[in-house]
């Protein structure tokens, strides 16, 4: 983007525990991902991947508009799990 003052760096993917601001998990962003199915958006992929160690644990996610959907909130529903996303 020439709007940004540094045009290079590097993006991590993290879960956060907000209450206690610790990092429960994360991976760096490297663009293409050839474990995400072609019909998953990268944003459900992204939530799903970072979950995955907490599925069936009751953990509340919070997240941006551009993660949530209703189908990520069935899939996480599935998992017991709940999905909170603006």
């Amino acid at each position: 983007m020439p709007n940004k003052p540094d045009k290079f760096g590097v993006k991590y993917w993290l879960a956060v525990d907000a209450k206690n601001r610790y990092i429960l998990n994360g991976f760096p962003y490297l663009g293409k991902d050839a474990t995400r199915p072609a019909d998953r958006p990268l944003g459900e992929h992204v939530v799903l991947r970072l979950m995955e160690a907490f599925f069936d644990k009751g953990r509340n996610v919070t997240t941006e508009s551009y993660f949530a959907s209703v189908r990520l909130a069935n899939e996480l529903k599935k998992r017991k799990q709940a999905l909170l996303g603006h």
